[in-house]
């Protein structure tokens, strides 16, 4: 049986979480809300995705080092 007290832990243990959670939350935003503002950058996009030959031509097997 759970007493009164264990109640009154879980549930300060269980704010703490809340309170921990939303600071976290808080932080992070914060920190990284600048970023919507910024531009989207292209310096090696077509090189390495759009006009490289190994993505152009699919996965395979053998590309991923399975055969």
């Amino acid at each position: 049986m759970s007493t009164q007290s264990d109640n009154s832990r879980e549930n300060l243990s269980l704010r703490y979480k809340y309170i921990i959670c939303v600071l976290l939350f808080v932080v992070t935003t914060s920190v990284f809300w600048q970023v919507l503002t910024f531009a989207f950058i292209f310096y090696d996009d077509p090189s390495y995705v759009t006009d490289n030959p190994h993505v152009i031509s699919g996965l395979t097997w053998r590309k991923l080092g399975l055969q």
